[in-house]
């Protein structure tokens, strides 16, 4: 439940790029770092950001989201959704310098793990977008969500069972 500590979840640092601009359509790439995510949160957080850069829920429904009590929230397409980076401070920390192990790092590999993330994997996401739409077709769907009273409609219901 979300009042149990096992469901709250530590967001280190969240980077958003610029707008750029390849095949003729503008792209953002938004870096989320964190200690682990809940199934489908980031889809969640997203659809958030979305809603509040839209114009379809105000910046206060951020804080609404942020409660215990249960929001409705659609989840944003998993297209362009990457497990990117791995990061094992806590292991390398605790085993990295024992003598035994060795410390998780790859930043001798970072230039080519970035070259083919480029080339093969941000490529064939955008590729598959531009043919299938995939959050276009999402985000007109958006305006039919209630965002501003969907969450008090729900406690309502909830209240009366």
């Amino acid at each position: 439940g979300p009042d149990d500590p096992r469901a709250w979840r530590v967001i280190n640092s969240v980077e958003c790029s610029e707008p750029f601009e390849r095949y003729g359509w503008q792209w953002i790439n938004i870096k989320l770092r964190g200690q682990s995510f809940l199934l489908h949160q980031i889809r969640k957080m997203l659809c958030v950001l979305m809603a509040v850069c839209r114009g379809l829920a105000s910046p206060h429904f951020i804080t609404t989201t942020l409660t215990t009590h249960y929001v409705d929230l659609p989840k944003a397409p998993a297209i362009g959704l990457v497990l990117q980076d791995q990061h094992f401070h806590t292991y390398n920390k605790t085993y990295g310098s024992d003598g035994v192990h060795e410390p998780l790092i790859w930043d001798e590999a970072e230039e080519e793990i970035q070259k083919f993330c480029d080339e093969n994997i941000y490529d064939s996401i955008m590729k598959k977008e531009m043919a299938d739409n995939v959050m276009l077709k999402w985000m007109s769907c958006q305006y039919y969500h209630d965002y501003q009273t969907y969450s008090l409609k729900h406690q309502a219901n909830r209240i009366r069972i």
